[in-house]
């Protein structure tokens, strides 16, 4: 009974606090799994970020109508440019953040796996449009 407990809570944060947060609802798949990922790592803030920096608009790390034109004017073949764009954006950040604090390179491989799992996540979502 615990678990189930502890589990719908995690559920719940999860869901307000990052994927909601970041505004993973209003995201076409599979960007919206990349941003959500890059939320729960670096905060729905810095995803936002990213993702408007990826976008091409003001970076503000708050959802606003520039935010929103932008991806109402993507077109179906720009995602999946936008989302590897996102992906490597993420791993310069990893790689910049090692070299400004070498202490961090104990998560380097983590960091990078989580982008290869990525990566993988959304070459099987676009071969499943095939």
């Amino acid at each position: 009974m615990v678990w189930g407990r502890i589990l719908e809570e995690a559920r719940a944060l999860y869901w307000e606090d990052y994927w909601k947060a970041a505004r993973c609802d209003l995201l076409p798949a599979p960007l919206n799994v990349v941003v959500f990922d890059v939320a729960v790592n670096s905060g729905p803030g810095f995803a936002l970020r990213m993702l408007q920096e990826v976008l091409g608009v003001s970076v503000t790390g708050r959802w606003d109508r520039r935010t929103q034109a932008a991806l109402e004017a993507l077109q179906p073949s720009d995602l999946r440019d936008v989302t590897e764009r996102l992906l490597n954006l993420g791993e310069r950040f990893y790689r910049q953040r090692v070299l400004t604090d070498p202490t961090q390179l104990r998560y380097w491989r983590g960091w990078l796996g989580r982008v290869a799992r990525l990566r993988e996540y959304c070459r099987e979502f676009w071969g499943t449009l095939q």
